[in-house]
């Protein structure tokens, strides 16, 4: 009779083989997920909670709270030195304060949450993240969806589009500069003080910061190049896709337009 033994050793050694990959592949998987989320979470100092959404008023935001951590109204950063900043700086990470965002202070503070219209981040977050940055990968990934793999221009809008309905389509995780603003800021569960569409920043904003305690001086830099895209630049990309694209793209930013298109 054949001895089992050197099949179980062969199939212990093939599940350690095995087991290895599967560590190394979660290991990179969540490398990237922190990368891809490093910009969303809550903030919290003081009595401010905001929670911070990729592509709406990020970097404006934390250099606001920097210039009142630091006593220094004239400081400036971009968004890289910003985050680094603000992560040395505060208990800002990936943690949920949900215990903190239905509380309501008695003097200064309260919790935030900026939203901006679904298809103006969408575009603004393209713009930034596809067609300005040379993500050689991400770019392969998106237009091996659409079945270009032998060109090496950038992905177009209508490929990153693609690229977003099979994520959300195939449960992948999304990165956080186009995931939905519904699902990361989970607006539906928590009891947010203060909720303020970006495309009416520049009037609601000095009563929101002098609430907040925050500078009541401070203004959008709505022309600067990561601003919101002006509509016709939006309706301009829209038009490059079919009906049937959008009405994929509808269905995965359902919430996000039926609570931030406004």
């Amino acid at each position: 009779m054949r001895s089992p033994l050197p099949q179980w050793a062969g199939r212990r050694m093939l599940l350690v083989v095995l087991s290895g990959l599967v560590a190394t592949l979660l290991v990179s998987w969540l490398g990237d997920l922190e990368t891809r989320y490093r910009w969303c979470g809550d903030v919290f100092v003081d009595n401010i909670v905001w929670t911070r959404l990729p592509k709406v008023a990020t970097t404006f935001m934390t250099a606001l709270i920097l210039r009142r951590m630091m006593n220094n109204s004239t400081l400036n950063c971009h968004a890289s030195s910003c985050f680094t900043l603000l992560e040395a700086a505060t208990s800002s990470d990936s943690r949920i304060h949900d215990e903190l965002i239905g509380v309501r202070p008695d003097g200064p503070g309260g919790s935030l949450l900026i939203v901006r219209r679904p298809y103006d981040r969408l575009v603004s977050a393209f713009l930034d993240k596809i067609a300005r940055d040379d993500h050689m990968k991400l770019w392969d990934k998106i237009k091996r969806i659409s079945s270009r793999t032998n060109s090496t221009m950038p992905p177009t809008f209508s490929e990153f589009v693609n690229f977003v309905i099979w994520s959300d389509e195939n449960d992948t995780v999304m990165d956080g500069h186009w995931d939905t603003q519904e699902r990361l800021s989970r607006v539906c569960e928590r009891d947010y003080q203060y909720i303020v569409q970006l495309e009416t920043l520049e009037e609601e904003l000095p009563y929101v910061l002098r609430r907040l305690g925050l500078e009541t001086e401070a203004r959008h830099p709505v022309t600067s190049r990561n601003a919101s895209p002006r509509r016709y630049d939006t309706d301009h990309y829209l038009d490059q896709l079919t009906e049937a694209q959008l009405a994929r793209l509808d269905a995965v930013y359902r919430m996000d337009i039926i609570l931030f298109n406004g």
